[in-house]
């Protein structure tokens, strides 16, 4: 007898919060998270560039993801968290609010973003789930990345 069940994907999600909005991260995109050290700033670069860091031995360019993503700047705070992405070859930082939870999420379970959302913002984003009442919007990190 065949076996036809089919096997649903998942993927693992890092949820993360910039003001009063979740947001969500691949793990497969992310190769750690760590608490803000000493960064220097870089003078003359875009707004949302916060300087940049030594994390051993390498300099990481750190940016302030909330203005990335058009949204307030990220006051700093005990709670920040800087994600380190590996993006074309160089790691970058991205500096969040609070990183939230680690889950698991069912392919099935991503929608589209709706067709009302338009421009950049709809571009930054790749699907959205519901965790704990909340919606999270999953980070379209490529797009985001390699627009200024």
């Amino acid at each position: 007898m065949e076996n036809t069940e089919v096997k649903s994907q998942s993927v693992l999600v890092s949820i993360f919060r910039i003001g009063d909005a979740y947001f969500g991260i691949d793990t497969n995109n992310v190769q750690e998270v760590v608490k803000i050290g000493k960064i220097t700033p870089v003078h003359n670069s875009h707004s949302f560039i916060v300087g940049v860091m030594n994390l051993r031995g390498k300099i990481v360019s750190v940016l302030d993801f909330g203005l990335k993503l058009d949204m307030e700047k990220i006051e700093e705070n005990q709670d920040n968290r800087i994600y380190i992405v590996n993006w074309n070859d160089e790691q970058v930082g991205l500096l969040v609010d609070e990183v939230s939870d680690t889950v698991e999420v069912e392919e099935t379970d991503l929608k589209s973003i709706p067709e009302n959302v338009q421009g950049k913002q709809k571009r930054y984003f790749s699907n959205i789930f519901h965790f704990h009442g909340k919606l999270i919007s999953m980070v379209n990190l490529d797009y985001v990345l390699r627009n200024d």
